[in-house]
């Protein structure tokens, strides 16, 4: 996501194979609601764009 600063999550799942689908959504969603990602569309053809990297740090 870092090179593209865009992502679905098809995409993650591919990066991180062990994490399952519906953890990959929350912790994105957790990321649309900090400020880091945007979310752009709906349902399984949602696009994460990077917004900003810096400034914060992201806390699980």
């Amino acid at each position: 996501m870092v090179q593209n600063k865009t992502a679905r999550i098809g995409d993650l799942e591919k990066l991180e194979p062990n994490v399952t689908q519906r953890t990959l959504r929350r912790d994105m969603e957790k990321l649309a609601k900090m400020g880091y990602v945007r979310k752009i569309g709906r349902t399984n053809r949602t696009l994460y764009k990077l917004v900003r990297t810096e400034d914060k740090n992201i806390e699980y």
